[in-house]
């Protein structure tokens, strides 16, 4: 087995780990810690930049596993020119590195033509509380949300066509639109906003945006299955960054099982799934920002 082989099986492995901690436990498999409490999405602490896609689910596994307080990272050769050093015996998390590389070809006409090819390259990173000297200070959590409309939320929410006050919450891509039950048919409002953000990552794949393929969503359980794991990847993106907690769903079971028993015979399937999470995360953004700039 090559080296990406072993990688993509044990972030699939790992991935898996969660999935049956969250049977378990009942909370969602991408909860940010073992309490439940959310977090922001992990980040470089030297860059500051938030780690994507696959990164994030394979961060949020280190953090659970290694009972890590903090969603802050760094490689070793970034902390040691901060100063810090890594404590001796700290184990490092492995997460994946797409680096560029240009192709040249002849196309049909045989003139040369560039072309950009993304391969696949495993490096480490540290928590910042395996660093020597590190002060950590203790997480702040709270539900941005409450009992009050959250702003950010609405604003995504604000680029799809939603219907409200529906029996059941669901897109429908032959209409193109969101059925949702009203807030007040939910326990709370984080609970609302879970649900919404879930269907809203669907309403991504619609063929006038993202165009995943949803022909035979309802036919194909492996299908079924990839879209709805795209949906949670995604949706849990999207809470993290409005601040909303992940709540558990009604057939929460149902589908981590169906995840699992896909994800056991395809290894790639999770690098895919969080890549088409990150495509949808980054395209609800993206609308937002300019229905909200063409308002002002």
């Amino acid at each position: 087995m090559s080296k990406i082989n072993e990688f993509n099986l044990e972030v699939t492995n790992r991935i898996i780990e969660l999935m049956e901690l969250s049977k378990q436990t009942n909370r969602p498999f991408l909860s940010w810690d073992k309490t439940g409490n959310s977090a922001h999405m992990p980040v470089n602490f030297s860059s500051k930049s938030n780690y994507s896609g696959v990164n994030v689910l394979i961060l949020i596994h280190a953090m659970m596993m290694g009972g890590f307080k903090t969603n802050q990272w760094m490689t070793m050769k970034q902390a040691n020119f901060m100063g810090y050093k890594v404590i001796k015996g700290s184990k490092p998390t492995k997460i994946a590195f797409y680096k560029p590389y240009v192709k040249n070809a002849l196309s049909d006409d045989e003139l040369e033509e560039k072309k950009v090819i993304s391969f696949l390259k495993p490096y480490s990173v540290f928590n910042v509380e395996q660093l020597e000297g590190f002060e950590v200070s203790e997480p702040v959590t709270e539900d941005l949300c409450g009992e009050n409309d959250n702003v950010l939320a609405e604003q995504y929410l604000s680029i799809a066509n939603i219907k409200y006050g529906l029996d059941r919450a669901c897109y429908i891509p032959s209409r193109d639109e969101i059925n949702m039950p009203s807030k007040s048919q939910f326990s709370d409002y984080s609970g609302f906003y879970n649900v919404a953000l879930h269907e809203l990552t669907h309403w991504t794949a619609h063929k006038s945006r993202l165009s995943r393929t949803l022909s035979n969503y309802s036919e194909s359980k492996s299908s079924y299955a990839y879209e709805e794991l795209v949906a949670e990847i995604g949706s849990a993106f999207l809470c993290a960054d409005v601040g909303i907690l992940q709540s558990t769903q009604e057939d929460h079971a149902q589908y981590l099982n169906s995840w699992i028993a896909v994800l056991k015979n395809d290894t790639s399937m999770v690098f895919k799934a969080a890549k088409d999470a990150q495509k949808a995360f980054n395209f609800i953004q993206e609308q937002a920002k300019e229905k909200l700039a063409t308002a002002m």
